[in-house]
């Protein structure tokens, strides 16, 4: 369970399906722009034990996450730059999945935003640790915050590179992940699953995931990766 939040004092403890949980890990960022500065923050906690509890396999389930404590005044009122979100990170397995599976998890919490439609802010992260397998396949689920329908000047999410999004609003607050719906009016919450197997070969250990954005803040926090995969041999 990840969460974010907007405001200098961070909210570590939250409810999520009616019990307490305290962050494992805790994530911060401020963006300095001019004499405007903005803090967000967030939390890791592993509910593997609340899931399995309430959900049975195979099964649908709605999930409900509360008590989390923002600032909404002020700059970030100003700004629109509220942040009060949640996102659920689940791997598991499947009898009818028979390929070998690599699933790495990178999180953090990265805000880019220069203030300038014209200037771009971004960054590019290098995602390693394995091997990609003979089939070289693989997807990338990202969960980027705050971004707007209005606001898309200089957006990308890249892959090796290459725009994954070529034409339109990238960070628009919405979802292409099936089952998950379509946009997420006023939550600025953007949950997006790329088939990056057109950019990748067999055989490949790395790649590089680039984030950039213009006028439009917005903020990284967790990137999903799933390849086929070969483990690595130590020399």
């Amino acid at each position: 369970l990840y969460w974010a939040g907007s405001g200098q004092t961070a909210d570590n403890t939250v409810t999520f399906e009616g019990q307490t949980v305290t962050a494992s890990r805790t994530f911060s960022d401020t963006r300095l722009q001019s004499t405007l500065g903005i803090s967000y923050f967030g939390g890791f906690a592993d509910v593997t034990s609340i899931v399995e509890s309430v959900q049975a396999p195979g099964t649908t389930y709605r999930y409900t996450m509360t008590n989390l404590t923002v600032d909404n005044t002020g700059q970030y009122f100003n700004y629109q730059g509220t942040v009060a979100t949640w996102t659920l990170v689940c791997i598991y397995r499947a009898p009818s999945i028979v390929e070998d599976y690599k699933i790495v998890i990178y999180d953090g919490l990265e805000t880019f935003w220069n203030g300038n439609s014209s200037v771009t802010s971004g960054n590019t992260f290098t995602l390693d640790g394995f091997a990609i397998g003979t089939t070289g396949d693989g997807e990338i689920a990202s969960a980027i915050y705050e971004g707007d329908q209005n606001l898309q000047n200089n957006e990308s999410l890249t892959l090796n590179g290459i725009n994954l999004f070529p034409v339109g609003n990238t960070h628009d607050r919405s979802s292409n992940v099936p089952g998950v719906g379509g946009g997420f009016i006023g939550y600025g919450l953007d949950t997006v699953e790329f088939d990056i197997t057109p950019f990748i070969t067999p055989g490949d250990e790395s790649v590089d995931f680039g984030v950039s954005t213009g006028g439009d803040l917005v903020i990284v926090n967790t990137l999903t990766v799933r390849m086929n995969y070969v483990p690595l041999l130590d020399s």
